[in-house]
């Protein structure tokens, strides 16, 4: 994780099932030393926003919002991201674009240290082939009930959330995983100004909402983390809480879901063997 790689010390407190903060843990965490509060509002569903302002706010800590997930969430009228002392979006897990991400400043004065700001290297350029041959995939599926990531899998490779992708570089074994994340390319920036972001919002929650409910009808090796979606969130993904894991890889594929699994903390680390039972199905088509 990036945090890592910039040699930053990173503990790791507790979740409940519902994936929020539990907050006595995050306190005994805190000594002399810390500095912030890193929350992720995960799959795009919100933390409790309000009481981590306040905890950050009584331990004097910085508030960082991971809203990587979240792009178009948001908890009333107010959009995930503008909630943290700092807060990051990637843009291009929720639109159809090759690459982008963002980092916000809200608290203005962190801006008086702009000068601190560490930028980690880029290694690789975009493959707009890729992109290209990704979001073709996509488009077939979501317009038929062929499973094409799953029936390209032998002749092009591993594929993961129903897209077919390359195994990341950079990190040797056993080290914390780390991606190239190219800048917003030229490209990335004119599809950015035609996306229908409305009807990609639309489309993400009527995609939860059936893959929820055919799980519940057709399968008995999982269940849902979040089994309501309330107004305001645009989901990622649909996550499922996996009693076997082997036999939902195989249940989930009996109806159509190539899945991938989520697993981004350290082995050994707070929730480290729930995190290996989490599987993502992903919200790009609907099954017929």
């Amino acid at each position: 994780m990036p945090l890592l790689r910039l040699g930053v010390e990173a503990r790791f407190y507790e979740l409940d099932q519902s994936l929020g903060v539990i907050l006595h843990s995050a306190k005994s965490l805190i000594d002399e030393r810390t500095k912030a509060l890193l929350a992720v509002n995960y799959f795009g569903f919100p933390q409790d926003l309000s009481k981590l302002r306040s905890f950050c706010d009584e331990n004097n800590l910085y508030f960082v919002e991971d809203s990587a997930h979240g792009l178009l969430s948001c908890v009333g009228s107010r959009p995930l991201g503008t909630f943290g002392d700092i807060s990051i979006l990637s843009i291009r897990k929720t639109l159809p674009l090759p690459n982008g991400a963002a980092l916000i400043v809200n608290n203005t004065s962190l801006l008086e240290r702009k000068s601190e700001v560490v930028e980690l290297p880029t290694t690789a350029p975009t493959n707009l082939a890729q992109f290209a041959l990704r979001n073709g995939i996509r488009a077939i599926e979501r317009r038929t009930s062929i499973r094409l990531a799953a029936s390209l899998k032998g002749a092009l490779g591993h594929t993961h959330y129903g897209l077919v992708a390359e195994p990341a570089s950079g990190g040797a074994s056993g080290d914390v995983t780390t991606f190239d994340n190219p800048p917003l390319s030229r490209f990335a920036m004119y599809l950015l100004h035609r996306v229908d972001v409305e009807k990609i919002r639309g489309e993400r929650r009527r995609a939860f909402m059936f893959w929820r409910d055919e799980v519940a009808r057709s399968i008995d090796s999982a269940k849902p983390i979040f089994t309501d979606l309330p107004d305001g969130v645009v989901p990622f993904a649909l996550p499922l809480v996996a009693r076997d894991y082997r036999k939902l890889q195989r249940d989930l594929y009996n109806i159509g879901v190539e899945c991938r699994d989520y697993t981004t903390v350290p082995a050994g680390s707070p929730g480290w063997e729930y995190a290996e039972r989490v599987v993502l199905v992903p919200l790009h088509y609907l099954g017929r």
